[in-house]
């Protein structure tokens, strides 16, 4: 467990696959206390789903642990999930599918569903949480980067440099502590590497980060033969090549930074590198953009007004899942002619964005908003 590591999110070796942080979310909206309310949840939940029958099964599938459903619950929590990135999560159509899933389950006790359906990410998840890891875990991107160099790697070699370069590159503090463990690997065979503090360690910090990228094309998972599920090992996709840059770049962008040129096109570039690899080439035409925005500004204003980054990025995941492909820039103006026919209401930011109250037409009393 990661403790000890201050600003890394807090992981556990099991904690795998990315798609049970949006059941996390579901049980959240639903009015469920604490996290232990929502993990025991999300374990019921997941004990009442379909299994995987495909082989090899993908590691991480939540069964019968409590303490992984526990950790599932804090790394949604860690990430921002339940807070500040839930808004963007929340228009997507896929959360709005696992929700109702979710909402069944806690009044009938069943989910009709499958592990397979809920780990595997839409188009707009992968864009989103790529953002959201981009902005809240640093050693997920410079774990990406060495897996970017290095190519092909098995999972101890990830380990192995983890502990030795990338922590302490991340975490200065934990330099000393890592280095040891290194150390300590570096001279042991695999079968007695397994066995080690200094394995176990490794393993809740960087097999948790290989698989997420998995989740999100970004890496291969090349596993041996027959039905277990040991991985022979890992490759960076091209999708890695095209878009990690852009992630250490959007870093530093907040989802209600101001909408200016860089960010738009930073965002353009990751939903566009996605939309290629789903092969989706439909493009969305100015009448679906308008109803994406009015549809999504309408769900993420119920508690206040919405920043125009935000509003744009939402409105153009949620096309993609819907199998329209279009870029931010042209979702931005669209919605500039919808503030200029319907003379919208929209309110300055103090850090210079701003936030749109309201895309219907100009009412002759404008509405009551409490920033």
């Amino acid at each position: 467990m990661m403790s000890i590591f201050g600003m890394v999110p807090e992981t556990h070796g099991e904690i795998c696959r990315l798609g049970y942080l949006k059941v996390v979310a579901a049980l959240k909206e639903s009015g469920l206390p604490n996290l232990t309310a929502i993990s025991e949840k999300l374990l019921d939940f997941a004990k009442s789903l379909g299994g995987v029958r495909k082989s090899p099964k993908p590691t991480g599938l939540l069964t019968k642990s409590k303490q992984t459903a526990f950790y599932y619950a804090v790394l949604a929590k860690e990430l921002g999930i339940l807070d500040e990135y839930f808004s963007i999560i929340s228009i997507l159509p896929s959360y709005e599918k696992t929700k109702n899933l979710v909402q069944k389950f806690l009044s009938s006790g069943e989910a009709s569903s499958s592990h397979k359906a809920i780990i595997s990410l839409s188009s707009g998840e992968k864009i989103v949480l790529a953002y959201v890891l981009s902005r809240r875990d640093p050693l997920f991107i410079e774990l990406m980067e060495w897996a970017k160099n290095t190519r092909k790697f098995r999972r101890i070699q990830a380990i192995k440099n983890g502990l030795s370069e990338i922590i302490p590159k991340v975490l200065p503090k934990a330099a000393e502590k890592t280095s040891r463990y290194s150390e300590e690997l570096r001279t042991l065979k695999p079968t007695e590497a397994i066995r080690t503090r200094a394995y176990n360690s490794g393993r809740h910090l960087i097999p948790p980060r290989l698989e997420w990228a998995v989740d999100l094309n970004l890496l291969k998972r090349h596993v041996g033969g027959g039905k277990g599920t040991r991985v022979s090992y890992y490759e960076a996709t091209p999708l890695l090549d095209e878009i990690l840059m852009t992630l250490k770049r959007l870093r530093e962008i907040a989802p209600d930074a101001p909408p200016d040129e860089d960010s738009i096109s930073l965002f353009d570039q990751l939903i566009t590198a996605y939309a290629r690899v789903e092969n989706r080439y439909r493009m969305a035409t100015d009448n679906t953009i308008e109803k994406a925005l009015k549809d999504a500004h309408k769900t993420l204003s119920k508690r206040s007004p919405v920043p125009m980054l935000t509003l744009l990025i939402a409105a153009s995941t949620r096309l993609l899942e819907m199998g329209l492909v279009t870029t931010i820039t042209d979702v931005k103006e669209v919605l500039m002619k919808i503030i200029f026919v319907n003379l919208a209401y929209y309110r300055s930011l103090p850090n210079g964005s701003i936030a749109i109250i309201s895309l219907e037409p100009h009412q002759s009393t404008p509405p009551t908003i409490e920033l």
